[in-house]
């Protein structure tokens, strides 16, 4: 008994480990990656095209295969950047490769009042690794927050 417990820590050891984090620890880092700058959004009395996220890369992250994918279910996803600063829809889903601001916009201005989630995936090569969601919430004046759950 004792020299298969033995043989067996030898071969453990003798296996490197894999430099992939755990799915824990990548939920854990995309939460430190995830950041939202306003803590409330209105469409009607914004200068901004939608509730903005800031997704930034870790080191770990850049250039090793690793991207975010962001999801929605009610709203529309929204990019707009330098130089050109030109809104561009992304509609339900959205990948990104390095670092970026997305935004979030109700679908339809009419219609204020809407929840909604946002999903953000963390995936190496073509395996999700981790995952965060964002509860969006609309109060009865027509403004927007986001909670990280």
């Amino acid at each position: 008994m004792l020299i298969t417990v033995m043989i067996s820590a030898l071969l453990i050891s003798c296996f490197p480990k894999s430099n992939e984090p755990s799915n824990l620890e990548a939920t854990e880092e995309l939460r430190t990656a995830v950041t939202m700058p306003l803590s409330l959004y209105s469409p009607m009395m914004s200068s901004v095209p939608g509730l903005p996220v800031e997704v930034k890369f870790l080191d770990s992250w850049k250039e090793s295969g690793y991207d975010v994918i962001v999801t929605c279910n009610n709203g529309m996803l929204l990019s707009w950047n330098p130089p050109d600063y030109v809104v561009n829809g992304q509609g339900k889903s959205f990948k990104l490769s390095s670092s970026s601001t997305i935004y979030w916009s109700p679908t339809r201005m009419q219609s204020m009042i809407s929840d909604d989630t946002l999903t953000f995936m963390l995936y190496k090569g073509s395996k999700e690794i981790g995952q965060i969601k964002v509860e969006i919430n609309a109060n009865n004046q027509g403004f927007y927050n986001g909670m990280m759950n």
